[in-house]
């Protein structure tokens, strides 16, 4: 067995061990149930992943295998709600319910959108956060840019008339295409977890992310007096090969949190949280006091 089967046999024995000894909980929120899971060591911080705009939270699986040494780690898939705000009431009912005292966030891409709606509307229930290749909302960003959400409102309309099967075929195109541009050492293994992500959701699911983030950019909009009382709690990661997010729109961010650590890499895809996890469990480690991660 050469080394790129044993890291892809490695990633599979992982998963298979992440999907059979995670807790798999439910919350009640506005009448409805909503599932979340749990990893990792018991009575310790708590920390939330938010996912990116797949919505699904499973290839966040290898990184939770290694923060459940210190953290209890808590995660979700995107349910199919209508708004930024109402996603961030259902997560704080969840931490809540689950955590002790205030929890760390962990925000990747379009996670980190979810996070600082969380933060601005639930201050209370977080110490730390990290927001790694993503973006903000603000009136600065939106007047150079032009109204993206205009834009986004359009591609809404556009995808919700699709029907299911063609939009999950669209949905799947679109992961492959990301994972190729990012280089992923094990992409067969990558697409195929996304592709099980995508295939266990429901149209409305599949559409939720794009009308949570057409929400973020219409309804939400920060400045650098929003955060003040956390900024110094916050560690912000981008890099400038990360195409996702244009040079304006990750200046934007920095902006918003003036008083933020920044990493900036130079060569870091989009996912490099995924491609490169040991690097971002050092900064993890290194960011929130008191942790030490031994990293596989």
């Amino acid at each position: 067995m050469n080394r790129d089967e044993h890291t892809a046999t490695t990633l599979a024995t992982r998963l298979e061990e992440y999907r059979t000894k995670r807790v798999v909980k439910n919350i009640l929120y506005q009448d409805k149930s909503y599932t979340y899971h749990v990893w990792g060591t018991k009575n310790r911080d708590a920390i939330l992943l938010l996912p990116g705009g797949s919505g699904t939270s499973e290839p966040f699986f290898d990184l939770m295998y290694q923060l459940g040494e210190k953290f209890r780690c808590i995660t979700l898939d995107y349910p199919a709600l209508e708004t930024m705000s109402e996603l961030a009431e259902m997560i704080a009912t969840m931490v809540k319910a689950e955590a002790l005292g205030r929890i760390h966030l962990l925000g990747q891409s379009m996670g980190g959108m979810v996070a600082q709606v969380l933060l601005n509307e639930h201050p209370d229930l977080v110490d730390r956060i990290i927001l790694c290749h993503t973006t903000t909302s603000s009136e600065k960003l939106n007047i150079i840019q032009g109204n993206t959400a205009t834009d986004k409102e359009k591609d809404l309309r556009l995808i919700q008339k699709l029907p299911h099967w063609l939009l999950r075929a669209a949905t799947r195109f679109m992961m492959s295409k990301t994972i190729r541009e990012n280089n992923l050492t094990e992409a067969k293994f990558w697409r195929r977890l996304f592709r099980d992500g995508m295939d266990r959701r429901s149209k409305a699911e599949l559409i939720a992310p794009i009308r949570l983030i057409t929400d973020f950019l219409k309804n939400h909009s920060f400045d650098k007096d929003t955060f003040k009382s956390i900024a110094a709690r916050t560690l912000i990661i981008d890099s400038a090969e990360d195409k996702s997010f244009t040079a304006f729109e990750k200046q934007a961010l920095c902006e918003v949190f003036p008083n933020a650590q920044t990493i900036h890499f130079e060569e870091m895809p989009h996912l490099g949280l995924i491609e490169h996890r040991d690097q971002y469990l050092k900064l993890i480690e290194e960011f929130i006091p008191g942790v030490e991660l031994d990293v596989l």
